[in-house]
């Protein structure tokens, strides 16, 4: 058993991990994103009772509009 050798790979292991975790956690807010977009505009078009004409569509990506 060489305890050098099995700690190289633990750490070979370990950036795969973390790359994944980061990965997974990106594709989730991308996800979550997308599906709110998907979810505003449908309820945009299908003219929802509580949703008003009058109001300002959702800045989603430029934090200045949202910011009045």
């Amino acid at each position: 058993m060489d305890f050098f050798a099995q700690q190289d790979r633990a750490r070979r292991k370990t950036k795969w991990l973390v790359i994944y975790f980061a990965l997974a956690v990106a594709s989730m807010i991308v996800m979550i994103y997308g599906v709110a977009i998907f979810v505003s505009f449908y309820v945009a078009l299908k003219g929802h009772p509580n949703y008003y004409a009058s109001q300002a569509p959702v800045a989603f990506w430029n934090p200045l509009c949202s910011l009045v």
